[in-house]
């Protein structure tokens, strides 16, 4: 990362460590790809470097000053078929990190990943390549051996640590084969409790309910039911009388939503959970063609994965697509949305008709690449997304489990 941002101006490229008589090189870099993945107000002004050529470039200058190993912390990772933690064969790996462990400098020892929320430790192009899946749940063990006269590597190997303070939280209440039960810390564990305590009657307030559990699990066309109530929500704050122009489709990224809704009483700290950015909703005005464009983006270069990228929209408006064409077609180029599917209440939408739409303000920015938003017209705030959810929840009452039946596909 490159930047004229004096807020940034005390970070290093690299740490070296002296560790048992031996100096470590430390190498930290965010992926290339960041503003596509955080909205862009907070990265203004910053450059993202090539993950390979930045490090390969840092590691004569390393060698310099005679580090003995050299470790990168990348924030960007894959993902294996692996089913059990540990797995050390890493079957199917793969993710945008393998291309670049493979182009990084031989001096490279060990890669600590990030980003994809996966558990492995793998042996590639001769570096240890290791994530701890998320949240703290899975703690790394890296064990270099050196010999400190020649100054070289001569084993590595890594394991992932289970991390659980607490087994009847486990399924069944035992602890899988290995697995020792870690002591909390008492000074944290102190902490934490006294937080939650002040944060209780308001996460505990009950703001309304559902007849079934709502979660991101998606449909072979790529909705879920949780990602059309968070839709239908949007619409449902954004679509009063008291805006200029009422929305009448709204779209989220299941990316935002972190959490399921497992209990059918919904509190604030539930949703919370689920919405946990303070993201604001924007009502825009978007031509049929640019709602067709922005469907299509879902598929296209320079990001697209299955169904992975498929927008949650609202009640109302529907459309198919082919699994026939192919995804990762050029900008502009994509034509996976089956030609006449896109409608509004049953009515086909028109290519030149202007509709108002909401989004949150990552996806506005142009966030994931969906850069048609940043053509939107006659841009308005709505609100944060958490107090339109928590509204919408309470004007409910019972909110019903949705049919999975707004986005289509076929062969």
């Amino acid at each position: 990362m490159a930047c004229g941002r004096a807020r940034f101006s005390r970070l290093v490229e690299y740490e070296v460590r002296t560790v048992g008589g031996v100096k470590i090189g430390f190498i930290g870099l965010t992926l290339e790809e960041t503003p596509t993945v955080v909205t862009s107000s907070g990265v203004a002004g910053l450059r993202f470097l090539d993950e390979i050529t930045t490090v390969n470039n840092l590691v004569p200058e390393l060698k310099k000053q005679g580090v003995s190993a050299i470790v990168v912390l990348l924030h960007q990772g894959g993902r294996t078929a692996a089913t059990v933690v540990n797995d050390k064969t890493c079957p199917g790996l793969n993710g945008d990190i393998v291309g670049i462990v493979d182009k990084l400098d031989p001096a490279v020892d060990v890669v600590i990943s990030g980003h994809t929320h996966q558990e492995y430790v793998c042996t590639r192009n001769g570096k240890l390549l290791t994530q701890t899946g998320s949240y703290g749940r899975i703690a790394t063990k890296v064990d270099l051996t050196i010999d400190p006269v020649t100054r070289t590597v001569l084993k590595k190997d890594a394991n992932n640590i289970v991390a659980v303070n607490d087994v009847g939280i486990l399924s069944g209440g035992t602890l899988p084969d290995g697995v020792v039960p870690l002591a909390k810390d008492s000074e944290i564990d102190a902490f934490v409790q006294n937080y939650e305590k002040l944060a209780a009657p308001m996460a505990g307030e009950v703001v309304g309910k559902i007849s079934e559990p709502l979660d991101t699990t998606r449909s072979p066309a790529g909705e879920s039911t949780l990602g059309d109530v968070i839709a239908d929500a949007y619409l449902f704050g954004t679509s009063d009388a008291s805006f200029d122009k009422p929305a009448q489709i709204a779209f989220t990224n299941s990316g935002g939503l972190r959490s399921d809704l497992k209990e059918l009483d919904v509190t604030l700290g539930e949703l919370y959970n689920v919405l946990p950015f303070s993201n604001s909703v924007v009502l825009m005005d978007l031509t049929g063609i640019q709602l067709l464009r922005l469907l299509e983006q879902q598929w296209e270069k320079p990001q697209y994965s299955g169904n992975g990228r498929v927008l949650q929209v609202s009640d109302g408006f529907t459309y198919t697509w082919a699994k026939s064409k192919p995804a990762g077609a050029a900008p502009g180029e994509g034509e996976r949305v089956v030609t006449g599917s896109m409608k509004l209440n049953g009515a086909p939408i028109e290519m030149d008709k202007i509709y108002r739409v909401a989004v949150n303000d990552y996806l506005a920015a142009g966030g994931s690449n969906f850069t048609v938003l940043l053509e939107g017209a006659n841009l308005q705030q709505g609100g944060i997304d958490l107090d339109i959810a928590t509204a919408y929840f309470k004007a409910k009452g019972i909110v019903a489990k949705p049919a999975l039946n707004r986005i289509k596909s076929v062969k």
